[in-house]
């Protein structure tokens, strides 16, 4: 029974990894992940405006 309790617990404990790394030191860098990720997401919504506006011009000539 100890080592199908401690079986749960090393499941157990990969969600809690998971939620120690959403709550401790390593949750800094997911911040900074998810501030790249959203840096990235706002350059290419900036690629696809000049895109836009180059179609757009293109079209017009």
């Amino acid at each position: 029974a100890y080592l199908d309790d401690d079986d749960d617990e090393d499941d157990d404990s990969s969600d809690d990894d998971d939620s120690d790394k959403s709550t401790d030191g390593p949750n800094d860098p997911l911040i900074k992940r998810c501030a790249y990720v959203n840096e990235i997401v706002a350059n290419l919504e900036g690629v696809l405006e000049k895109f836009k506006r180059k179609a757009q011009a293109a079209l017009k000539l």
